[in-house]
């Protein structure tokens, strides 16, 4: 008998680590944010910095956390409907 499909525990081995990798992004987001407000740092550099942080670079961690989360969940559901599939 020859496999048809996707292996189903690989594929939600992969799901969550999509998930935890979009959490990652997340917490680093918010914590990069916490130590820009609670640290005094002054000067060209600094400015340089929070603006490219605060003027793309945070919406593309955003973007990128938000992203593996979502291909997460459709990973997920297409494991299950795999699933469904296969023991039918």
């Amino acid at each position: 008998m020859s496999f048809r499909g996707m292996d189903i525990d690989e594929a939600r081995g992969h799901a969550q680590n999509m998930r935890g990798g979009g959490e990652q992004c997340f917490g680093m987001m918010q914590a990069m944010d916490a130590f820009l407000d609670a640290t005094f740092w002054q000067g060209g550099d600094a400015e340089k910095f929070k603006q490219e942080w605060h003027g793309g670079v945070r919406q593309q961690v955003h973007g990128a956390a938000t992203a593996l989360s979502e291909s997460s969940t459709t990973l997920h559901r297409e494991a299950d409907r795999q699933e469904e599939v296969s023991n039918s």
